[in-house]
C-alpha cells in the first residue's frame, strides 16, 4: 500500500519567486513524520542558528515549522493544503506532492530522512561566521555604547502592497529593530556564513527585497545592516564575503559589528544622536 509525501518550499523573495525545499511531509495512518530545514534531529526543535543561514526571520519560520509538524501529527494535513492554496500569492511558504512509497517495503523514518537528504540538505551544522545569537550580542553591546539602547525599538511592522503573479495583495514586513530621531531608521542583523556564500546571497536578497518595499510603501529611506566578518576568517573568505557587503551598501549602511567602540561611533553618527 502507497501513502503520499509532500515537499515543503520556501521563498525568501515573494517578488523574484526562486523557491527553495526546506522540509518534507510523509503521511500513514497515523499522521505522519516531518522534517525541516534547522531542526535539531533530536528534539525536533527548530535552532534559529542553523535556520537562519537559510531563512532570515527565523522566529516566523519556528512558528510555520510548529504549524506543519502540529497538522502532521493530528493527522489535519489536509487543512495545510487548503490554507496555502486560499493563500498562495502572497505565502512565503507553499506545497508540492511529491509521490508516493510504499509501506510494505519501506521504514517510515529511514525513508523520511532518505527524503530530507536529497531534497533538502545533511543536518546543517551552525554557521561559520558570527552566529545569530553572537552578532545579536554584538549589536546590544553597540546600542549600550551609543547609548540609544533606551530608544531602540524591537520587531517593527509594515504593511506593504505585494503584487502578486495574480492580483495585487498585502503583507507584514519585519524588521529588527527602528529608531526615531527625526527620521526614521530601520536596522537589521545580517549573519553571514565563511563557507555558504549561496546562503548568503538568499539572506542578502531577501533584505533587499524587503528594503524596497518599504521604500515603496512609506517615507522610511534609512536602514542599517548589521555584519560581523570573525577574526578568524582567512584573507580568502573575506574576498569571498565582499560581493555580498558591496550589495549590502547599495542598500544600507553596512555596519561590521566587531569592533563594538567603533561601530557604537559609527552608528550614533549615522543616527543623527551627536558625538
Amino acid at each position: 500500500m502507497s501513502t503520499p509525501w509532500y515537499v515543503v518550499k520556501y521563498m525568501p523573495d515573494l517578488y523574484r519567486r526562486e523557491p527553495r525545499n526546506v522540509g518534507v511531509v510523509l503521511l500513514d495512518d497515523d499522521g505522519g513524520l516531518a522534517r525541516f530545514y534547522g531542526q535539531d534531529p533530536e528534539t525536533g526543535e527548530v535552532i534559529p542558528n542553523w535556520a537562519a543561514q537559510l531563512v532570515p526571520e527565523t522566529r516566523t519560520y519556528q512558528q510555520w515549522v510548529h504549524y506543519f509538524v502540529h497538522h502532521v501529527g493530528r493527522g489535519s494535513w489536509s487543512r495545510v493544503l487548503e490554507t496555502l492554496q486560499r493563500r498562495r500569492s502572497f505565502d512565503n511558504f507553499y506545497v508540492e506532492e511529491g509521490g508516493s512509497y510504499e509501506r510494505e517495503y519501506d521504514d517510515p523514518q529511514s525513508a523520511i530522512e532518505d527524503l530530507f537528504r536529497s531534497l533538502v540538505t545533511d543536518a546543517p551544522m551552525p554557521a561559520q561566521g558570527a552566529s545569530s545569537p553572537e552578532l545579536r550580542s554584538l549589536v546590544k553591546r553597540v546600542f549600550e555604547l551609543a547609548h540609544v539602547d533606551k530608544r531602540v525599538e524591537k520587531d517593527p511592522e509594515y504593511e506593504v502592497a505585494v503584487d502578486g503573479p495574480r492580483h495585487q495583495t498585502h503583507a507584514k514586513i519585519r524588521f529588527d529593530y527602528r529608531f526615531v530621531n527625526g527620521k526614521t531608521t530601520l536596522m537589521e542583523r545580517v549573519p553571514l556564513s565563511l563557507e555558504a556564500t549561496r546562503t548568503n546571497s538568499e539572506k542578502v536578497d531577501a533584505l533587499l527585497y524587503r528594503i524596497e518595499r518599504v521604500i515603496a510603501n512609506s517615507d522610511v529611506e534609512d536602514f542599517v545592516a548589521f555584519y560581523h566578518v570573525p577574526d578568524r576568517a582567512t584573507e580568502e573568505q573575506e574576498r569571498a564575503l565582499e560581493p555580498t557587503i558591496r550589495r549590502l551598501e547599495a542598500y544600507a549602511d553596512a555596519l561590521d559589528v566587531g569592533d563594538v567602540s567603533f561601530a557604537a561611533r559609527n552608528l550614533r553618527q549615522r543616527l543623527g544622536v551627536g558625538k
